[in-house]
């Protein structure tokens, strides 16, 4: 009888399982269709350029509600989705097929938004170590790999795109406390060290090419570059925060200029915090304390700016990564809302 009755358990786990799943694979990302009625910039009359779409903070913004079947099969398995809250999220990372990696300082986890799977999950250990502050972070699609950086542990990973170990990044003195992270067209990976000043360099391989500093100060250095980011045609921008501005290069790492500068208008920086170029060569800057994120031309004339203090749909509190894909699906780091929210460059699409 105790076969009979492990038999039958078995067959109804099946079953249900069957049923159960965890949500339908979507052919399209329809969570990143933008609402009709959606907030857009600038304001009519003018053409829009940027759009709003949507904002997702955990399962409930991003599993459709689980059917009959699979609350069933819950309630018989005791199986549950476990979910971690965003708590402090840091930067962003996506593969623009639905797949959208947050770091979380506060949690000290990674979360993984599947919005094609319509599933959540998240990773706290890399290999035998426990994440303390997961800080930057990239995805590298010609090699279907991530990097990311973790501040406090003074290390910078390699791993597969669910979190798995392959590999870490090390310069010849070691990084101080690692940050922002950006992979190149080639597959070079450019990893800020905040509190040494520079931006450390390396091959698709792995392998320590050079350091870049500042050309714009005395000592070579930036003063804490919390960020990074590479254009399509290989330019290379360095967010140097407590200077207040954003430090451009060329793919061959000459000195381009700067954009921006310290103050309280358009054009200028209080606290800068995000960074990212768009297919159109134009670079985003999220700050902090402006609540908004502006956009330069690749003159580094202002263009527009969006956002804005709040917390509707749109509006920003202290935003902090910026990520922007192959499709110009900008996605936002909304901090003390908790949650990522994405918009859209629309030129050439309306």
């Amino acid at each position: 009888m105790g076969f009979v009755r492990d038999c039958f358990f078995c067959g109804l786990v099946l079953w249900f399982g069957l049923l159960s799943g965890c949500g339908p694979t979507v052919s399209r990302i329809e969570v990143l269709q933008a609402p009709a009625d959606g907030p857009r910039w600038p304001a009519p009359p003018e053409p829009a350029r940027i759009r709003y779409v949507t904002a997702f903070s955990g399962v409930k913004d991003v599993a459709p509600e689980p059917s009959r079947a699979q609350r069933t099969f819950r309630l018989v398995t005791g199986q549950k989705q476990e979910e971690v809250p965003l708590v402090n999220p840091f930067a962003v990372a996506a593969d623009g097929e639905g797949g959208v990696w947050v770091t979380d300082t506060g949690a000290a986890v990674v979360h993984f938004f599947d919005l094609a799977a319509r599933r959540v999950s998240h990773f706290s250990r890399v290999g035998d170590l426990t994440l303390v502050t997961p800080a930057g972070i990239a995805f590298d699609a010609g090699r279907d790999q991530l990097f990311l950086a973790d501040a406090d542990l003074g290390r910078v990973f390699r791993l597969d795109r669910s979190g798995r170990l392959l590999g870490e990044l090390r310069p010849p003195q070691g990084f101080a406390r690692p940050g922002g992270v950006a992979v190149d067209a080639g597959g070079r990976v450019f990893v800020t060290d905040v509190q040494n000043g520079i931006v450390q360099i390396f091959a698709p391989d792995g392998s320590h090419l050079r350091a870049l500093g500042s050309a714009r100060n005395a000592d070579r250095r930036f003063n804490r570059p919390i960020a990074v980011a590479i254009g399509g045609q290989g330019q290379v921008a360095v967010l140097d925060a407590m200077n207040f501005r954003v430090e451009l290069f060329s793919p061959d790492l000459r000195s381009l200029g700067v954009v921006g500068g310290l103050g309280d208008g358009p054009g200028r920086f209080a606290r800068p915090r995000g960074l990212a170029f768009d297919s159109h060569q134009h670079l985003y800057v999220a700050d902090a304390a402006f609540d908004n994120v502006q956009i330069f031309d690749n003159q580094g004339e202002l263009l527009l700016y969006f956002g804005g203090p709040g917390s509707q749909p749109g509006r920003l509190c202290l935003p902090a990564g910026l990520f922007i894909d192959g499709q110009d699906r900008i996605y936002a780091v909304d901090v003390c809302n908790f949650r990522v929210q994405v918009f859209e460059y629309l030129q050439g699409k309306e």
